[in-house]
């Protein structure tokens, strides 16, 4: 689509999407992760995440690859009819999901071990989603770090390194400095990536998730390309389908 006509995903490469609360960075991520499983059939991916467990990230994939609602099924008041549709259901993606490793962490350095240990177990893991980039904890052998920006650059570095050593695609959601905030507002730029200028540094391309109207479920949003190393930069218009978590176009 747009965003493949204007980045190519590379191996030994960062991307960071920025976006502010609630803006679909982590459907957004998902959605990639999982359209790159459907495309090679061996791939497998990692999607490390420092708010959701791996229970509602596999019921947001199941919404994200059907265009379903997977996630009123398994709440208290639904019925039991209701949940064993959705698990049939769930079955024809059984294959695709076993490729999508899930976890929950808030340390750079468990991500690292993940991928390793699938790498080790002979899976050949491709992408790797920190979700994300501004929550994690440094590396332990970064040592203390004096701020918080800091730690954010080493958290960066370190996705970098594990991008290249590796020969990943490493996706990682980042937040927007809450000074850029509101209803309704600018456009972001790359110097709201929040706490750290080094993420930019880092960055192979740095794509940024811009929702106008924040309150509008129904309004469109803009992937703006805000750098990039190779190709060019640019925007382009997707339409938010949060409520199956994903986006068209």
């Amino acid at each position: 689509g747009a965003l493949n006509d204007l980045v190519q995903f590379s191996p030994g490469r960062l991307y960071v999407v920025g976006g502010r609360p609630g803006s679909g960075k982590t459907t957004l991520t998902l959605q990639i992760a999982l359209q790159a499983l459907s495309r090679y059939d061996e791939a497998h991916a990692l999607f490390v995440s420092c708010e959701m467990g791996p229970g509602e990230l596999v019921k947001k994939a199941l919404c994200t690859l059907s265009g379903q609602d997977f996630l009123a099924p398994f709440t208290a008041r639904a019925s039991d009819f209701s949940r064993g549709k959705a698990l049939s259901d769930a079955g024809q993606y059984e294959k695709l999901l076993r490729r999508l490793h899930l976890s929950y962490s808030r340390s750079i350095d468990d991500v690292r071990k993940a991928a390793n240990r699938l790498i080790s177990q002979g899976k050949p893991l491709k992408m790797v989603v920190v979700d994300y980039i501004s929550a994690m904890s440094a590396p332990n052998k970064a040592g203390q770090m004096e701020t918080r920006s800091r730690e954010v650059g080493a958290v960066s570095r370190e996705c970098k390194r594990m991008a290249q050593e590796m020969g990943l695609v490493v996706f990682a959601p980042s937040q927007l400095n809450r000074s850029s905030g509101g209803q309704k507002t600018r456009a972001p730029v790359l110097s709201d990536l929040r706490d750290s200028g080094e993420i930019e540094q880092d960055a192979d391309a740095v794509l940024l998730l811009y929702r106008e109207d924040m309150e509008d479920p129904d309004a469109l949003a803009d992937l703006i390309v805000a750098k990039i190393r190779w190709g060019q930069l640019g925007s382009f218009t997707i339409r938010p389908d949060l409520a199956k978590h994903r986006f068209g176009q």
